[in-house]
């Protein structure tokens, strides 16, 4: 019995040796989605991944935006620092917040 002969007995190779839609060659050699449900899985996977990367930055404090409220005093006294308010008004309004 020759190689071509055995060769063409395998299992899973019905049409005989290297014929297109037998053994891995053929219409459906990557899988029922096609060469399209690859990329698609990588670039899921590639989304998460930059999604998960940006919430961990922004965690750790990447992106604090004026986390220290002023109070009403503090901007007294920076209005009466900067001269915008003389130092009447500044102790009438100081009197009234405290």
């Amino acid at each position: 019995m020759s190689m071509m002969e055995l060769w063409a007995q395998m299992p899973g190779d019905p049409g005989g040796g290297m014929m297109p839609g037998s053994g891995m060659m053929g219409p459906n050699m990557m899988g029922p989605g096609g060469m399209w449900f690859g990329p698609v899985i990588g670039l899921i996977i590639l989304f998460l991944l930059i999604w998960f990367l940006v919430a961990l930055i922004r965690s750790f404090g990447g992106n604090k935006r004026n986390t220290h409220e002023k109070s009403p005093l503090d901007i007294l006294n920076e209005r009466y620092a900067r001269g915008e308010i003389g130092t009447e008004e500044y102790e009438e309004r100081r009197k009234k917040l405290s």
